[in-house]
């Protein structure tokens, strides 16, 4: 960080050489910049990065994040909302948690519950709502903390707001938003659903004045849901998912939150496991910067924001595999813990660039190999080189080359 001056030609900024002090002063937990002059960024001679600011202040945070008191009950619900501006219809939808005090919720009008998973970076942030049984809203304040989210090194709030639809410079519309000082959810008694009409919206934002927006829901509605066991769906995988290096593998798999029949699932009770060959790998802290512990069970919205070694987005998911490679798949196995139940998915595999083609086992459906056989006829549980005999549970049999 440099104090930096306008060139002579007046086209850029270069370090100043006549004054390197860049003085501020420090009243009310507040560190605020006195000199006039832009503090840029550079290299080690000074070379800008055209990255700076004036003016810059720094502040004491005293907003916390809200602590969910002992002995509240649980309950989830499905949280959807608006997600294209050209078509109302469209709609995405998320899982969120609720916490509340049942004795409470039993005996007073109005009593408070705790909201989260808004943000998945920040699983422990948790905002406060005001529920009311006599007319079946349920009201969120604006301006909620929920933490710091390092993969925006920010601090994010909830922000209670009404979208706008604006112009881009190219003319293609987007949501803008006004702050409001809170939003409330009206029920449906018809169809047990609580909804804030559009333009109301939530938005959860990097600060607590200016838009900056993580995750923007447009007229959302929370419908209660109803958590019952059921098994995954399989993820899925292509050849085109593996790229291999010397020092690593990567994969990119989808993991669709759906049951096999068809049901959603609560991605909060959604996990998947990594496997090398047959063997569960487990993920450490010494290769994964972003872990504190060894973690097997990886929870589906889990992203290593420290090195980006895992990153989630949507469905898609990205894992950087650093064991030695003396394996020839890699595969995947989504886990559901919903309803007091543990079912998973088939084992998916990819194989390793020496070897060809997508293999599901462990499971019962139309696609899973049965036998696999080398071209003399001895059977054989991974692919060889040369040509490979594969017979699949409904019968086709297909002959695969691996060279």
């Amino acid at each position: 960080a440099y104090r930096m001056t306008t060139s002579e030609d007046g086209t850029t900024f270069v370090k100043d050489t006549e004054s390197t002090d860049i003085r501020f002063t420090w009243r009310n937990d507040t560190l605020t910049q006195v000199d006039d002059c832009l503090v840029g960024l550079g290299d080690a001679d000074g070379n800008w990065f055209y990255m700076g600011d004036y003016n810059l202040q720094y502040t004491v945070n005293p907003d916390h994040v809200a602590q969910l008191p002992e002995g509240l009950y649980e309950t989830t619900m499905k949280f959807i909302y608006n997600d294209k501006v050209s078509d109302p219809s469209s709609t995405k939808t998320k899982t969120v948690s609720c916490f509340f005090n049942a004795d409470e919720a039993n005996s007073n009008k109005t009593f408070e519950a705790y909201f989260g998973n808004f943000e998945k970076n920040l699983p422990d942030g948790y905002a406060k709502a005001l529920m009311n049984t006599t007319d079946g809203t349920i009201t969120f304040q604006n301006g909620q903390y929920l933490g710091i989210d390092v993969e925006y090194n920010s601090h994010i709030y909830l922000r209670t707001a009404d979208a706008r639809i604006d112009n881009a410079s190219d003319g293609s519309e987007f949501f803008n938003f006004d702050p409001t000082n809170e939003l409330t959810f009206i029920g449906n008694n018809e169809n047990d659903t609580l909804k804030a009409e559009y333009p109301a919206s939530l938005v959860v934002n990097c600060g607590r004045n200016v838009f900056y927006t993580v995750n923007e829901y447009v007229a959302p509605r929370l419908v209660e849901q109803v958590e019952n066991p059921a098994t995954p769906s399989d993820p899925l995988f292509t050849d085109g998912d593996l790229l291999t290096n010397s020092n690593w593998v990567r994969i990119n798999f989808s993991i669709p939150l759906t049951a096999t029949d068809g049901s959603e699932l609560n991605e909060q009770k959604v996990f998947y496991n990594i496997y090398l060959d047959d063997a569960v790998y487990t993920l450490t802290p010494t290769l994964y910067g972003g872990l504190t512990a060894d973690m097997t069970d990886i929870p589906y919205g889990f992203s290593d924001t420290k090195n980006y070694d895992i990153i989630v987005s949507g469905d898609k998911h990205q894992v950087y595999i650093f064991a030695p490679q003396n394996y020839s798949k890699i595969g995947v196995q989504t886990i559901y813990r919903g309803g007091n139940e543990e079912h998973k998915s088939n084992i998916v595999y990819v194989t390793m660039p020496n070897t060809s083609g997508i293999e599901t086992i462990n499971g019962s459906g139309q696609n899973e190999v049965k036998d696999m056989f080398d071209v003399s006829g001895r059977r054989i549980s991974t692919p060889v080189k040369g040509i490979n005999i594969i017979r699949k549970a409904d019968g086709t049999v297909s002959k695969v080359l691996v060279k």
